[in-house]
């Protein structure tokens, strides 16, 4: 900050940065000349604005923006399976675009043979329980079968209760 301050003193140009505290606090600063009535610089003005939890929201977003360019399908579900989450890459993947996938039950997309064993997972997730990856299918728009590896994830709210579920899925590639 003393640079950044000698710095304003010599060319009377405000300096704007951010900096972290020792307790992982972060600070918008600005350091701009003190001029006096007379109109003399008589020292600099440093201010701190707590910037902390932007910083937080920030990187929430960034976050938000990855999983929203996933290649992966990455979709959030109620209990019964009703879709409220789509990214573009199940779009991608499935062929639904996101308004038509949140009209929709996953049940939907589940080949008959299949449901009881994948729902059977989600359902885990809504206990608690531990579980592994699963390898299933899935039903495109087009009506293809698509075979995936899907991962369910809990979703907690601020009383720790469930209250609905991730599941990450990635197109397992045919084998020659």
């Amino acid at each position: 900050i003393v640079d950044h301050a000698l710095q304003v003193l010599k060319d009377l140009i405000t300096q704007g940065f951010e900096v972290e505290s020792r307790d992982n606090k972060f600070f918008r600063t600005r350091i701009m000349p003190y001029r006096t009535m007379q109109n003399v610089i008589d020292g600099v003005v440093v201010t701190f604005e707590d910037i902390t939890e932007f910083n937080r929201y920030r990187l929430t977003a960034q976050r938000l923006s990855v999983i929203m360019d996933s290649k992966d399908a990455i979709l959030i579900q109620d209990k019964k399976g009703v879709i409220s989450f789509w990214n573009q890459g199940a779009a991608c993947m499935y062929g639904y675009t996101e308004s038509e996938a949140l009209k929709m039950n996953i049940k939907e997309m589940i080949p008959e043979e299949n449901r009881k064993e994948s729902l059977k997972l989600i359902d885990k997730a809504f206990t608690g329980k531990l579980f592994d990856r699963l390898e299933t299918f899935r039903v495109t728009r087009s009506g293809d079968v698509l075979k995936v590896w899907v991962m369910v994830l809990a979703l907690r709210d601020e009383k720790d209760m469930t209250n609905g579920v991730v599941t990450i899925e990635r197109a397992i590639p045919e084998t020659e």
